[in-house]
């Protein structure tokens, strides 16, 4: 399993649910990959546990690599 966490979707953030999913023992493992459209976002997921953080156009670009880097961690 592997989550793809849109941190522009719902008008929230989702920065703290990424953080309660690696406190959690059942869903540590999870390989989480969150993306936005604008670079601000991406430090703070980065420091919830998300495995990898990319601008929304690097994701659509590199997904398949992206997903193989996230798989391994």
């Amino acid at each position: 399993m592997l989550l793809i966490v849109d941190l522009d979707s719902a008008g929230i953030d989702l920065c703290p649910l990424i953080a309660e999913l690696r406190g959690n023992p059942q869903t540590l493992h999870l390989p989480i990959v969150a993306f936005s459209a604008t670079a601000e976002k991406l430090p703070a997921a980065q420091r919830s546990g998300a495995n990898v953080t990319v601008d929304e156009a690097a994701l659509l670009t590199h997904l398949p690599q992206l997903l193989e880097e996230a798989l391994r961690v």
